[in-house]
Order: structure tokens, then sequence, then C-alpha cells
């Protein structure tokens, strides 16, 4: 399989809008940077970052696809990294034939919460 480097930006909106066909007319013409940066051949590792492009530039979210080890033995196994900035805030590992596992990150608090619906959540504090 051939391997291209390199950084792809694409304008997205909301998956409900117009632009795709959906009735979600409220986030019609409110668009974020969605940037695929591809790294394979140079950190073995795909970044996805997604920032509101209307004027909430704190509202980023980066995440890296990369292989690393389960924590506390030497099994390689397929992660998710969340960013923000520059640290790695949580990962997210799956678990050889088995569960998706999101080891703590020592100072980080995942405490509940309520969605504007009501549904339960968490909410995850960083240290």
């Amino acid at each position: 399989m051939a391997e291209v480097q390199g950084m792809s930006q694409v304008a997205i909106e909301h998956w409900g809008s117009p632009r795709y066909g959906g009735d979600a007319h409220q986030h019609a013409g409110m668009t974020f940077t969605a940037e695929v940066t591809d790294q394979r051949a140079s950190g073995g590792r795909i970044m996805v970052s997604i920032a509101d492009d209307n004027g909430e530039i704190d509202d980023r979210i980066d995440l890296a696809f990369e292989v690393t080890d389960l924590p506390g033995s030497r099994a390689a196994v397929a992660a998710m990294m969340v960013y923000d900035g520059d640290e790695a805030v949580a990962k997210m590992v799956k678990q050889p034939n088995g569960h998706l596992i999101v080891p703590m990150v020592p100072g980080m608090q995942i405490l509940p919460t309520r969605m504007p619906n009501g549904d339960a959540a968490w909410v995850m504090v960083a240290p």
C-alpha cells in the first residue's frame, strides 16, 4: 500500500446541516476546520484536529491514532490519544481480544454532569 505524507484541511459543518442534506438550519454556515495530518512514515501516527472557525479558538480537539504499549505490559496495542495543546490529556487503548481501556492520567478527574437535554454524562477535568 502506498503511503502519502502530508496534511489536508477541509471546512466542515455540523453533520445535520443543510450542506449535507440535513435539516439543522441553525448550524448552516457555521464552519469548523477539519485537519488530517499523516505522520505514519515519520512518527507512526495520524493526527486529526477539528477547530471552530467562528471565533471560539479554544474549542479545538486534537486526536492521534497510533500504536502504544498496554499500560503495565509489553503488548503493543492500537490507541487514540486526546490532546489539549501539546499535552496528551487522555488515551484509549484496545485491550488485545478484549475491551477498550481508558488509563487515568495522574491528576485527571472524571466527574458526573448533565447534558443540556438532561442525559447523564462525564466531564474529564485535566490536572
